[in-house]
């Protein structure tokens, strides 16, 4: 056993160490060193793998053919087959026998000399550790004078008993006491002759300290692999969905969105830069919430958070943490503790790092830890009493560590109080448009003014594409499509998308199997009830095990709305709590929406045919869903079915602020401009409020329906009425008594 294993068991027992020396020239075993050696392994191995190679040898080894697909338009497939083949135990710091047998099962007798050469390599430098791990356990038990406080009852088990001396023994990792009791370290047990192993973390009086040289090797190994894990996130992105074959890194298509503060006064400021963040963060606030409307780009800026750690961006604070914990919530239903988290989505199968260690290192308060909670706003068990979330933004738990989270404005946890400070993302206005359109769409100057000027000249859409997600998927399709089609509303925006989406699929087949895609295209009735109801139920479910949705769907329907890019499928690690480490690991392929507005696309789709003739389904939906939670579900909604929309409408007008939404999802009715003109004339008959405290949405709703009435010239000429802007400077009266709004 190493004598990192002994001092560490040393101190959970309560054992005070008197001696434990490194002298002379002997080198502290440190776990790094050999992951540092395996990891060098790894970049040479995946120099040799050719790309008929990996194909083979994902064949052989039965890896998912998403899973494929994945590593076949990766920047660097070799290097991402190499990972998932360590993550599976082919390859091991010890053993790479599963890969050189497939590779001769290849018939490819060269490429497996050259790999067993290189992991000879990395065994000749490694051997020399295990040596001097070797000659310190031995010094060490026999070094180790040790004074024990461990309660032991008649049959063997804790209980408040007598201290008990200890002394030196021939058994080398064995230590003697009094009573005829042997303490013998082996894994995490403790062993009392005569009775059974008891965990050592049951133990009362448990100390969670460590010696300094183990603490930084666990640490090492834990930020190693966090880092390997993270670059898996952020090295895949994919602006649009059906688009496979360009995946990007986040910090090549990242662009800086509108971001603004709100300061101690309320007031919200802008930021010039996501690197501010931390700079006006409130004082003894160590917990932030990014806001901001759907499609804005809260995850995406979260990954480049995640990019600049991984990779150390020197002009960035957020390189600064030692560790660095990314956890999409949208993954963690049924989730209980962070540690749980970490384990299941971010440690590798084989990884060097117990669970112990990573209890350790997250209470340790000399680390600098940040902690990005992604995707608040879809977190399954955010309605659950003390989910171990609000435990860490309530500071029941884990005080010290700092924690970013991203949510829906709409969506703000109810344990952020007044210390939290909120950011709030704006948006792309035209510079960022056209920043993006360069960096990640096209260099050539004409299309880049071509592919403006359409946006431009329909200022509809160019409203619409303040929201990133919008302008990113237009920046590409129009970059494709000659003539971009003239969209009026959000709905036919979208509707459009999806269309072109089904049109890529198309375009490759023929025949019987072109109709039945367009069948597949045309009827979704399945895919709609399950998002309606995924959005709806007590709780969100916005994942789904990839069996049960073939099951549901048929494969055909299935392999086409994930081909398109609309399901996404993610393949996890599940962890059984209980079993033994090496058997509770389990492979499970996850599947969820590309982004939760197309949840939210197919939702409404359910709800627009459904709200003429299930009335009860209709009002027991608009009593439990507040508007601005699925506001596109609503608007959607309209502008999908316009009988539908009338119902809406009415229904949502009896809701706060109700009147300017109902506006909103009038607006989604291309073709009804009456109907948008009777609702615009009963809100501007009352007095019109902007007040810097709402959200962006209701703002930005607010001021287009004032440009509408402009452009209608709708009238109002009540003598009491106003027109107020609401500031930290108060109240400001803009009434006339007879006024025509007319654009400027």
């Amino acid at each position: 056993m190493s004598p990192d294993k002994i001092c560490y068991m040393a101190y959970q027992c309560n054992i005070r160490l008197i001696i434990f020396s490194f002298t002379g020239n002997e080198q502290k075993p440190k776990k790094s060193l050999e992951l540092f050696s395996f990891g060098r392994f790894k970049i040479g191995l995946s120099t040799a793998l050719r790309e008929q190679t990996i194909q083979n040898l994902g064949s052989l080894f039965e890896y998912p053919g998403a899973l494929m697909d994945e590593i076949r338009n990766a920047k660097n497939s070799a290097l991402l087959m190499t990972m998932h083949m360590e993550e599976r135990g082919q390859i091991q710091p010890a053993d790479i026998s599963p890969l050189l047998t497939a590779l001769k099962d290849l018939r490819l007798h060269g490429v497996a000399s050259d790999v067993e050469d290189q992991f000879n390599e990395h065994l000749r430098i490694t051997d020399p550790l295990r040596r001097v791990e070797d000659t310190l356990r031995d010094t060490a038990a026999q070094e180790l004078e040790l004074l024990a406080d461990i309660p032991i009852d008649e049959e063997g088990a804790p209980d408040q008993g007598t201290r008990r001396k200890g002394g030196h023994s021939e058994a080398g990792n064995v230590v003697k006491f009094e009573g005829d009791h042997n303490l013998i370290f082996q894994n995490c047990d403790v062993q009392l002759t005569g009775g059974a192993p008891h965990d050592l973390s049951v133990l009362p009086g448990v100390v969670q300290s460590q010696h300094p040289a183990l603490l930084e090797g666990k640490m090492a190994a834990f930020i190693e692999e966090l880092k390997e894990t993270c670059h898996t996130l952020y090295d895949k992105i994919q602006p649009i969905p059906y688009i496979k074959e360009k995946l990007y890194s986040v910090d090549k298509v990242f662009i800086e969105v509108g971001i603004e503060h709100c300061d101690s006064r309320g007031s919200w400021k802008t930021l010039s830069s996501y690197r501010g963040i931390f700079s006006v963060a409130k004082a003894n606030s160590r917990i932030q919430v990014i806001e901001g409307d759907p499609g804005y780009g809260k995850s995406t800026l979260a990954l480049q958070l995640v990019y600049d750690w991984c990779n150390e961006v020197s002009d960035s604070p957020f390189c600064k943490p030692d560790i660095l914990i990314f956890l999409n919530l949208r993954q963690l239903g049924g989730i209980t503790s962070v540690i749980d988290a970490i384990e299941q989505f971010l440690l590798p199968r084989d990884s060097s790092v117990k669970r112990l260690d990573v209890e350790q290192l997250l209470n340790n308060r000399d680390i600098r830890i940040l902690v990005i909670f992604d995707a608040y706003d879809e977190y399954p068990d955010q309605d659950i009493e003390d989910n171990f979330v609000t435990q860490i933004l309530e500071e029941k738990m884990l005080r010290h560590v700092d924690v970013l989270l991203t949510t829906r404005s709409s969506c703000i946890p109810p344990a952020c109080g007044s210390r939290t400070g909120r950011i709030r993302i704006t948006g792309f206005d035209e510079g960022a448009r056209e920043q993006y359109v360069r960096k990640a769409v096209t260099g050539d100057d004409e299309e880049v003014q071509r592919i403006l000027e359409q946006l431009n000249t329909n200022p509809i859409l160019r409203d619409i594409c303040q929201a990133p997600l919008f302008s990113v998927m237009y920046a590409h399709v129009a970059h494709e499509e000659e003539e971009f089609h003239n969209v009026r509303s959000v709905t036919g925006f979208f509707e459009y998308m999806i269309d072109c989406f089904h049109s890529h699929a198309q375009n490759k087949v023929s025949g019987g199997k072109r109709e039945q895609l367009q069948m597949f295209a045309d009827n979704h009735r399945k895919l709609d009830k399950l998002a309606f109801d995924s959005l709806t139920g007590a709780h969100q479910q916005l994942l789904w095990d990839k069996k049960v949705l073939i099951k549901k769907f048929g494969a055909e329907f299935y392999r086409l709305y994930t081909d398109i890019g609309i399901l996404v499928e993610e393949e996890v690690i599940k962890r059984s709590r209980g079993a033994k480490r090496a058997q509770s690991i389990q492979y499970q392929t996850e599947v969820h929406f590309y982004h939760k507005l197309f949840c939210e696309w197919f939702a409404a789709c359910h709800l627009a045919k459904r709200v003429t003739s299930f009335q009860a389904l209709f009002r027991d939906f608009c009593k439990r869903v507040n508007p601005y939670d699925l506001q596109f579900v609503y608007r959607f909604a309209c502008g999908i079915h316009p009988a539908a929309a009338k119902r809406i409408i009415k229904l949502v007008q009896k809701k706060p602020d109700g009147d300017k939404f109902a506006v909103l999802c009038a607006l989604e009715q291309e073709e009804n401009t009456e109907d948008v003109l009777s609702t615009l004339r009963d809100l501007v008959s009352r007095d019109v409020y902007i007040r810097e405290n709402d959200t962006r949405l209701l703002q930005r709703t607010t001021v287009q329906l004032l440009e509408l009435a402009s452009q209608k010239e709708v009238m109002y000429n009540r003598n009491d009425q106003s027109l107020c802007f609401i500031g930290t400077s108060g109240l400001m009266d803009v009434s006339k008594q007879k006024t025509t709004l007319r654009s400027i």
